[in-house]
């Protein structure tokens, strides 16, 4: 596994540079980002989530959470859900309750212990309860459709990003 460090080496750069190349900053100036970028797609580095979630405040995981896999479009929903969640940089969890109101009752926490940003309950028996004493930003709906899913993903990832700016009044089902 390739290393920053070793990025900066091949670069001749900084790390500094390096993560700021990573992290899509302006101040980068275009030949040492374009050879920056070059080693990074050549050693086929990927930046380590869960030392960013620490730097920043964010780990890029969401946590679905659904009652089964095999009924009622659930993994079709699954499929497009994830697209949309990896277009806008965000890797998924995903949880099957199978109805149990224990598990589903858990998941957020589990979620919360892994630092993940958000997550979203779908046709689960306690969906509203679980996002009413939910530390993490959720969204609730209530069948698993997948028309739906992308609409509900672009949600909870501008929930996510909003936080802090939202309405605590604000509805959060779909």
């Amino acid at each position: 596994m390739t290393t920053m460090k070793q990025i900066a080496e091949l670069a001749q750069c900084s790390r500094a540079t390096v993560s700021r190349v990573i992290a899509g900053s302006p101040l980068v100036k275009e030949n040492t980002r374009v050879r920056v970028q070059y080693w990074l797609d050549k050693t086929g580095f990927q930046p380590n989530r869960a030392a960013q979630g620490l730097i920043g405040g964010r780990t890029a995981l969401i946590g679905l959470c659904l009652p089964s896999l095999t009924e009622d479009n659930c993994a079709a929903f699954v499929e497009a859900f994830e697209a949309e969640t990896k277009k806008r940089g965000y890797d998924l969890l995903l949880g099957v309750s199978g109805r149990d109101e224990k598990r589903e009752r858990v998941f957020p926490a589990m979620l919360l212990s892994r630092r993940a940003d958000g997550f979203a309950a779908v046709g689960v028996g306690i969906g509203e309860q679980i996002l009413e004493k939910s530390q993490i930003p959720g969204l609730y709906l209530d069948a698993a459709d997948p028309e739906k899913a992308a609409a509900l993903a672009d949600s909870l990832i501008d929930k996510i990003q909003n936080r802090g700016e939202e309405d605590p009044a604000e509805d959060t089902s779909l």
